[in-house]
C-alpha cells in the first residue's frame, strides 16, 4: 500500500524493482526452500521437472511475510517520474531526525535539571 499511495496521488509514475535485490530475494526463498517438504516432492509448484526451479509463494510463516512486506524499503526500487516525491520523503527525513535530537536534547536537559552539561562532558573526557 506505501507504494500505491504516491502513484494514485499522481506523485510518482511508477516504481520498477531493481534486479539486484529481485536475485536476492530469490536466491533468498531458494535457499529456504530447501527445507521444506515442496522441494523434495514432484509438485505443480515445481518447473520442469521434480529438480526445477522451485516457484511456492512464500517458504515461511505468514507472520515472517507481514514483517517483511511491513515498510517497503525504497532502496530496492527505481522510482520513475517522482523527483519531487523522492526530495520531499527525504526532506521528510531529515526533519524527523532533527525532531527527535530537539526531544532529545530536552529530555537530557530536564534530567541534569537545567544545568549545563559542560562540566559533565569534562569528567568524562579526563576520564578517557
Amino acid at each position: 500500500m506505501q507504494l500505491l499511495k504516491p502513484v494514485l496521488k499522481g506523485e510518482v509514475g511508477s516504481f520498477a524493482v531493481r534486479e539486484e535485490a529481485s536475485a536476492k530475494y530469490n536466491s533468498w526463498v531458494q535457499k529456504q526452500l530447501t527445507r521444506t517438504v515442496w522441494n523434495h516432492c514432484q509438485s505443480y509448484y515445481r518447473r520442469d521437472s521434480a529438480t526445477g526451479k522451485n516457484f511456492v509463494t512464500f517458504p515461511g510463516h505468514v507472520t515472517q511475510f507481514w514483517w517483511f512486506a511491513r515498510r517497503p524499503r525504497y532502496s530496492d526500487y527505481v522510482v520513475v517520474g517522482g523527483e519531487r516525491w523522492r526530495c520531499a520523503r527525504r526532506l521528510k527525513g531529515i526533519l524527523r531526525v532533527t525532531l527527535q535530537l530537539a526531544v532529545l536534547t530536552v529530555v537530557v536537559g530536564t534530567l541534569y535539571g537545567g544545568k549545563p552539561l559542560y562540566p559533565y562532558l569534562e569528567k568524562v573526557t579526563q576520564l578517557l
